[in-house]
């Protein structure tokens, strides 16, 4: 499929959105996509199109400006804990999952590596280069790289969210 990278092979891909490359929907579930989330505000997303073909949507804006300005951190905090625990509950269920932003780098590369960092332990700077290795445009908008660096490394903190239990069934990270 143009276009689609694949962290988590066969559990969770990412790509631009639509409105940056065009998709099709029944291409998307052909090649094993069960569920679209997306990260802005849906620009050129059919969301009928991909319930038609038997794909889930959901619609989680994640609205950090460019480059990341200092309340960033308050913006991102709330909507990548909502689309980690959505994409993860859909790996869990067997539903692979198609991240998009609109480039699919900065935010789509943020919340990657979040899902690296929370439900199989990374340290944020593994978690990265792991996105990278797979998308190697990923947090390369100015100050994104910083912005995600800091972020990933809060999120790794005991306070920061209650360490999840990951579970021995969850889809093998690539190396």
């Amino acid at each position: 499929m143009k276009h689609l990278f694949w962290l988590i092979e066969g559990a969770l891909a990412g790509r631009p959105g639509p409105n940056n490359a065009a998709w099709d929907p029944q291409e998307l579930y052909n090649g094993g996509i069960r569920a679209v989330l997306t990260l802005n505000r849906g620009y050129g997303v059919d969301v009928t199109s991909l319930e038609a073909v038997g794909i889930a949507h959901k619609r989680i804006p994640i609205l950090v400006q460019e480059p990341p300005q200092p309340d960033a951190f308050e913006v991102a905090w709330p909507a990548l804990e909502e689309t980690s625990r959505w994409v993860w509950e859909q790996i869990q269920s067997g539903n692979p999952v198609l991240v998009h932003c609109t480039h699919g780098k900065d935010r789509t590369g943020l919340l990657l590596a979040y899902i690296l960092v929370r439900y199989y332990g990374l340290a944020s700077q593994e978690a990265i280069a792991h996105v990278r290795r797979v998308r190697p445009i990923a947090l390369t908008a100015v100050g994104w790289e910083q912005f995600a660096n800091d972020f990933l490394r809060l999120c790794q903190s005991e306070s920061a969210f209650e360490k999840t239990v990951i579970i021995s069934s969850q889809p093998t990270l690539q190396s």
